[in-house]
């Protein structure tokens, strides 16, 4: 039986938004292909521990705060592996490869035309999606009023929304969407739609968002490969917060995280495998998917669900 090894990962950016990524060299499993920094958990080690150390040897960085992310199980044909990846909030020093390795700062959206190990797909993608993610309320008979709202949420910065409009008659939300995206898309925003993926056709929008009951009908991947998946799953698996080491000021601590439970994640990428979900820990994502929790719904709010912070409600 192959061993599990267990790699902290470290996903780190500039202020300028830059992410940073390393050149694995050619003598290694899976050299010469770019990737995202970090190490093995040594024995007796936590993540955390383990994210600083094997950061500071190779780069030069010293970690003060960081997150989980997402955390991937992968199975090469020769070894077994766990990505525990963790977004590091804060940091000091000048980094290089102390090795001598390649490394560099890139765009976010250009990690999808780098060369990554299979595994690090995934990272890709959670790297890529925004930290909040806003799922409308029911439209309600005041479409106007519903779009002014909206245009003011868009305002504020929001990049991901998800159309949920289940009372509409199909031709009423075709023609809601269509105003939605045309919205949406004049201020850089994606839109996910909730509802059939045959709509598509009709309606220009990023990417479908699947009901649990459409996703267990479905026997492959419905929509392109371009475009964004998301889907509905539960889970009664909660994860832990990560320790905060309050005595101790002065030492770096992995941040606080809420007590809510943790989005799961469906293979929405590969959807021929039967096991539909999987837990994660913090934001979790596949290669061109994502995955949130339902939220509950009230008409007087437009609700923005984040991915590893509590919940924020915004007054329509």
């Amino acid at each position: 039986m192959t061993n599990l090894i267990h790699v902290a990962v470290a996903v780190i950016r500039n202020p300028a938004g830059q992410v940073f990524i390393t050149l694995r060299p050619e003598h290694v499993h899976q050299g010469g292909l770019w990737e995202f920094p970090g190490g093995k958990v040594e024995k007796g080690e936590s993540v955390f521990e383990a994210l600083r150390r094997e950061i500071h040897e190779e780069n030069a960085i010293d970690i003060q705060r960081a997150r989980p992310l997402i955390k991937i199980p992968f199975r090469y044909p020769d070894k077994q592996v766990l990505l525990d990846v963790w977004e590091v909030l804060e940091f000091s020093g000048t980094a290089h490869g102390r090795e001598g390795q390649a490394c560099r700062w890139v765009n976010a959206g250009e990690l999808s035309q780098i060369a990554f190990p299979a595994a690090n797909k995934a990272i890709i993608t959670a790297v890529q999606l925004p930290a909040v993610y806003l799922i409308t309320p029911e439209p309600g008979a005041n479409t106007q009023d519903f779009l002014q709202q909206l245009e003011s949420r868009l305002a504020s910065g929001i990049t991901l929304l998800q159309l949920r409009a289940k009372h509409l008659e199909s031709d009423h939300y075709i023609h809601l969407a269509n105003e939605v995206v045309e919205l949406c898309h004049r201020y850089h925003a994606s839109v996910l739609l909730n509802h059939d993926p045959a709509v598509l056709a009709k309606v220009p929008a990023d990417g479908i968002h699947l009901t649990a009951r459409r996703l267990m009908q479905l026997e492959g991947r419905p929509i392109a490969e371009s475009l964004w998946l998301a889907a509905s799953c539960s889970t009664k698996h909660a994860s832990a917060a990560p320790r905060d080491n309050a005595s101790k000021p002065s030492t770096p601590v992995p941040a606080k995280r809420s007590r809510q439970r943790a989005p799961t994640t469906a293979s929405c990428n590969q959807l021929n495998s039967v096991s539909r979900t999987r837990s994660g820990v913090g934001r979790t994502a596949v290669q061109s998917g994502i995955s949130m929790r339902r939220p509950r719904h009230s008409p007087a709010t437009i609700r923005m669900r984040p991915c590893t912070r509590a919940t924020l409600r915004l007054t329509m």
